[in-house]
């Protein structure tokens, strides 16, 4: 699979400390952990690429989103620590 993009948020501010040219946060609410991969695939293959190598279609619908994605890619994986559970 190939992604064209990769977003990430880590809330603990250990981290922000540690790399905050990576990890900054702006107003609002806090998104939480989650790491988001963006690619131009459609929909059938980024499916296909989460159910192999995730072992199922276990929240399927909430990882994978094609509409308003966070760098305007067709297709977004998302995962965070919800969905890690």
């Amino acid at each position: 699979m190939r992604f064209n993009s990769i977003c990430g948020y880590d809330d603990s501010e250990q981290s922000q400390k540690l790399y905050p040219q990576f990890l900054w946060r702006g107003p609002g609410t806090s998104p939480g952990q989650f790491i988001s991969l963006g690619t131009r695939a459609n929909f059938d293959v980024v499916a296909r690429w989460y159910i192999e190598s995730f072992h199922g279609t276990r929240l399927l619908s909430q990882a994978i989103r094609s509409e308003r994605t966070t760098f305007g890619d067709n297709i977004e994986v998302k995962c965070s620590d919800w969905i890690r559970n």
